[in-house]
């Protein structure tokens, strides 16, 4: 939490893409769920921080969602996707991985 008040105190986060999209949905960082954020063992996959990929993740897919609603992993893929493609999300190379696969984290 403590990061969190951090970031929406930064002088730069009138413009922040990620906060302004979060607003713009009537959503609030602070009322996010509270496992938005939580480490994930391959979270380092993502450059992009944890509690950012996740709020995606959750807006993009689970947020209009009612309870037994099918959520599928084609559909997390192509909204992953869509983010890596606009920049807002970004995966991490890294040298001793030929690719990296962006579901891995969503997987854990």
């Amino acid at each position: 939490d403590q990061f969190k008040l951090n970031w929406s105190l930064n002088p730069g986060a009138h413009s922040n893409r990620f906060l302004h999209e979060l607003y713009n949905q009537n959503m609030n960082l602070f009322l996010l769920p509270a496992e938005i954020g939580l480490p994930v063992p391959h979270s380092l996959f993502f450059q992009t921080s944890t509690i950012v990929w996740q709020t995606y993740l959750f807006l993009d897919v689970l947020a209009d969602k009612n309870p037994g609603d099918m959520v599928t992993l084609n559909e997390i893929r192509s909204q992953n996707k869509r983010r890596i493609k606009r920049k807002e999300l970004s995966i991490r190379r890294m040298p001793q991985l030929e690719k990296v696969n962006d579901m891995v984290p969503v997987n854990d």
